[in-house]
C-alpha cells in the first residue's frame, strides 16, 4: 500500500504512528484495494469502528462458522459488511441504533475477511449512548454476502 495513502488514513482517523496501528491501517488499506477494489479513503467514517491499538488480521471465515448482525434500520449501501461472532452486544461493536435487526448466519463457502476489534465509538460530541467497544468483528465484502445463510 503506498504510504500516502497509509498516512492520509492514519492522519484522518488521528492515530499515532505505532507499529501495530501502521501494521493494522496498511492491511486494511490493502484489503480495501485487493479485494474491496475500492479506495479507503472515502470510508474513513467507518473505519473509526475498527480499534488499531489492537491487531487487525487477514482470515478465512471456513464453512459453518457462525456470524451474527446487528443491522441498523436503515443500511447504507457500501462495499463491505461487518459481522460478528455469536453472543455479542450490539454495545460492544458499537451499533447500537435506536432500533437493529438481530440477524444469525452460517458461511457456507470460506470468504476473505478482516478480523479487528471494535473501538469504542461516540457519533456527534454530545453523544450520550454507550458504546464501549471491544467485540471481535469481521469487515468482508458485500458480494460475499451470498456465501452466508440466514439463520433462525
Amino acid at each position: 500500500m503506498s504510504p500516502a495513502t497509509t498516512g492520509y488514513l492514519r492522519t484522518a482517523l488521528g492515530l499515532p504512528s505505532a507499529p501495530v496501528v501502521l501494521n493494522g491501517i496498511e492491511l486494511v488499506a490493502d484489503y480495501f484495494v485487493t479485494v474491496l477494489c475500492v479506495d479507503p479513503s472515502p470510508w474513513v467514517q467507518y473505519l473509526r469502528g475498527i480499534d488499531f491499538h489492537k491487531p487487525v488480521t487477514k482470515c478465512v471465515l471456513e464453512a459453518g462458522h457462525q456470524l451474527i448482525r446487528h443491522t441498523p434500520p436503515d443500511p447504507r449501501p457500501k462495499p463491505f459488511l461487518y459481522f460478528t461472532d455469536v453472543g455479542e452486544s450490539p454495545t460492544r461493536t458499537g451499533t447500537n441504533f435506536p432500533t437493529v435487526t438481530f440477524e444469525r448466519y452460517r458461511v457456507l463457502f470460506g470468504i476473505s475477511a478482516l478480523r479487528s476489534y471494535a473501538s469504542s465509538i461516540s457519533f456527534r460530541p454530545r453523544d450520550r449512548i454507550s458504546r464501549p467497544g471491544g467485540a471481535v468483528q469481521y469487515i468482508m465484502p458485500t458480494l460475499q454476502f451470498k456465501s452466508l445463510m440466514r439463520q433462525q
